[in-house]
């Protein structure tokens, strides 16, 4: 059994096929996680970045070791065999100081120096401008490790999350060229992260379409890496739509309504009947246009979206210092449906002299329909500011003639 040999390796796949550990490499312990060849998949392994720095001198090699490799045991040992060869490990030295300043030049000028917006001054750091198909541009940001290129750049890019392994880097895949699977060249990680971004253009045409056409509240500023947006629905209702990157069009989006109940049950029920008949070959803004129209600007005329929704206090919609609060607590006069930031209405409470106070519970008129005549319904909010609970009731009260 290969538990004799690699104690701290796993199983973890009811077929056997994925393990998971530490192998000991020349007296250090190295993650690992290898999947092995199958009818459907060929053979991958991951692992920590000092392995993945082990691995690069012998990658033809071990192509060639295990491309039919379906027996974990095997693998490991030949693996291990490889890596623990001391006469390739002594070719494996750092290169001078001389030589690391010697490859960077020649990789920034493969790369073009025109490219570079930003460049740290221990040069350590750069940020190249891409432009995708679409024609947008992308700040694509590259850190240097000290012992590059021994161990590879950090790339960093305003794209959505990629899912991982566990964090781990892929190391061997035969679906991948020698050059992608284990290169620790800036030029090669630069490339793959064109490539990725690549791979998003239906979003990018699709969220793009939406902050043109759309009614957006939210995020802003908008970034790449946002696959969401809040959508003014009016009368201070919001819908927050939530796509799939892969599949923006085709794949129904996750929806959640903001709202008072009584205002949102019309566009929950539009929803609920159009759902169903999602068009996946129409573009996201036309399915959300045609159950849900006033999202478009042009359900709207010569109005502000941001005014419409904004805190009827501050004229704000989101409050930055407060983790981007929005306006949730909404007066119960449906003549009146004007929005409040629970900070807004608290200090306006708190410093207008008609507002009394019972224990922890503040009555208070509401700023802006107090002289509406006979108006008794109330809102009750449950909030937390300041470690103090708060119920706030707004009432209009008849105005004294």
């Amino acid at each position: 059994s290969f538990l004799h040999t690699f104690p701290f390796i796993a199983p973890a796949d009811e077929k056997g096929l994925i393990y998971r550990g530490f192998v000991d490499i020349n007296g250090q312990e190295q993650y690992i996680e290898v999947q092995l060849a199958s009818r459907h998949q060929p053979l991958a392994i991951y692992g920590s970045p000092e392995l993945k720095a082990l691995l690069l001198p012998y990658l033809d090699t071990l192509q060639a070791k295990l491309e039919h490799c379906h027996d974990i045991t095997w693998c490991l040992n030949d693996l291990k065999a490889v890596l623990e060869n001391k006469s390739q490990l002594l070719a494996y030295s750092k290169p001078s100081s001389a030589d690391r300043w010697s490859l960077l030049y020649k990789e920034l000028d493969q790369l073009g120096f025109d490219k570079i917006s930003e460049l740290s001054d221990a040069l350590d750091s750069f940020t190249f401008v891409y432009s995708d198909t679409g024609h947008r541009a992308h700040r694509i940001q590259v850190k240097l490790p000290a012992a590059y290129p021994l161990q590879s750049p950090t790339i960093i890019a305003d794209l959505p999350a990629k899912e991982t392994t566990h964090g781990a880097d892929l190391l061997l895949t035969q679906q991948l060229s020698s050059t992608t699977a284990l290169s620790l060249s800036m030029v090669d990680r630069l490339q793959q992260a064109q490539h990725d971004i690549e791979l998003y253009q239906t979003l990018f045409d699709a969220m793009d379409e939406l902050d043109q056409q759309a009614r957006v509240l939210a995020p802003s500023p908008v970034k790449r890496a946002d696959t969401w947006r809040r959508l003014a629905l009016g009368n201070h209702c919001s819908v927050q739509v939530t796509v799939d990157p892969w599949r923006p069009n085709q794949q129904r989006p996750l929806v959640q309504f903001f709202g008072r109940e009584e205002m949102l049950e019309g566009f929950q029920q539009a929803w609920a009947n159009y759902a169903a008949s999602w068009q996946p070959g129409a573009s996201l803004l036309t399915n959300l246009a045609t159950a849900l129209p006033t999202i478009t600007t042009k359900s709207v005329e010569a109005q502000d979206d941001q005014d419409e929704m904004a805190c009827a206090i501050c004229y704000a919609y989101t409050l930055a210092q407060t983790q981007q609060e929005t306006p949730s607590i909404i007066c119960a006069n449906l003549h009146c449906n004007r929005g409040f930031h629970t900070s807004c209405i608290i200090e306006w409470l708190q410093s207008n002299p008609s507002t009394t106070r019972s224990f922890n519970i503040l009555f208070g008129q509401c700023p802006y329909c107090n002289e509406v005549r006979a108006f008794c319904e109330e809102i009750v909010k449950d909030i937390c500011f300041i470690d103090v609970q708060f119920f706030f009731f707004f009432y209009c009260n008849r105005k004294s003639r």
